[in-house]
């Protein structure tokens, strides 16, 4: 089934993957997570299924890597002037007051991904 996903859908399990992520782990002392560490910590948790799936809608690994990064950063990004928020969606798991703020928050993140799938399969 993963080959024939059209693109906004795969954006859609990408953002969804992110944010169940988002709200996996913790840190050992209970302290807001760096930019650099939240984001290590998200792509870890993700892995790389969300990579074979977009590299299945014909991008490189490269490419694929460079989606899921700029997506993630994204996200960060988007959340980091929020530090209750940063914390929770790393210390949380499956708050559901976490995952409505920042589907809220990354909207901008789900559209750019949305239409970088787009443009590529617009070029194929």
């Amino acid at each position: 089934m993963l080959p024939v996903l059209r693109h906004p859908t795969l954006a859609r399990s990408l953002l969804a993957a992110a944010v169940g992520v988002l709200t996996l782990g913790g840190i050992a002392c209970g302290g807001t997570p760096g930019r650099a560490e939240w984001i290590a910590h998200t792509k870890a948790a993700i892995g790389d299924d969300i990579v074979t799936t977009i590299q299945q809608q014909g991008f490189s690994r490269s490419s694929a890597d460079r989606i899921v990064d700029r997506f993630v950063t994204c996200e960060y990004d988007s959340i980091r002037h929020d530090a209750g928020l940063v914390r929770d969606s790393y210390d949380r798991s499956g708050s559901a007051a976490v995952t409505p703020r920042i589907d809220e928050l990354t909207k901008s993140c789900t559209t750019a991904l949305s239409d970088e799938l787009l443009r590529h399969r617009d070029r194929t």
